[in-house]
């Protein structure tokens, strides 16, 4: 899927799809929140495990009721007949699909901006963060949106965790696990 994404493709919801199972195999959220410097503490408050799998799963349920044209589309179209079809197919309230959609169109928003600003090239890589870290937050700032930013502590500080997950060994597996993908 990285590849995928550093070669200006779109991020589609088949891309998603393999990326949360990619997750799901990680085990256990919180643990994996934990790897995340500076979540470690608030891992549990943020989301119970329980809650997160269920998500997840939820997420997983129903892209398994989307067509494979639906899976690859660039700009997935929904209207209110597929949401209740996909709805019906997967067991889940039609909210939950349109939650499902907004999360796909906020994360392909972000990598689409992280894309333009060279974030997701070979460039973004530690070697680069250590060398011009200044150029890399501005990008940050560029790229992903304010609010989420805000909940990180500002872009310095994602700056900066990104720099402690690169080091971490087990975030190294996870990013090996999601590039395979």
């Amino acid at each position: 899927t990285m590849e995928r994404l550093q070669a200006g493709k779109a991020f589609t919801l088949r891309d998603l799809y393999s990326q949360l199972q990619a997750v799901m195999n990680m085990g256990s959220m919180s643990k994996m929140l934990s790897m995340i410097p500076g979540m470690g503490g608030n891992a549990n408050a943020m989301m119970s495990d329980e809650a997160s799998i269920k998500r997840v799963k939820g997420f997983l349920v129903m892209m398994d009721s989307l067509t494979s044209a639906e899976m690859d589309a660039v700009k997935p179209i929904y209207e209110g007949s597929r949401i209740m079809r996909i709805s019906r197919g997967s067991g889940h309230h039609p909210y939950a699909v349109i939650e499902l959609i907004e999360e796909h169109k906020r994360m392909q928003k972000m990598l689409q901006r992280m894309g333009k600003t060279g974030l997701l090239s070979k460039a973004g890589d530690l070697t680069n963060m250590v060398r011009n870290p200044q150029q890399v937050i501005n990008k940050l700032k560029a790229s992903v949106d304010h609010d989420t930013l805000a909940r990180m502590g500002g872009a310095e500080n994602f700056f900066n965790m990104l720099k402690e997950m690169e080091q971490n060994e087990e975030m190294q597996a996870l990013s090996k696990k999601l590039n395979k993908k």
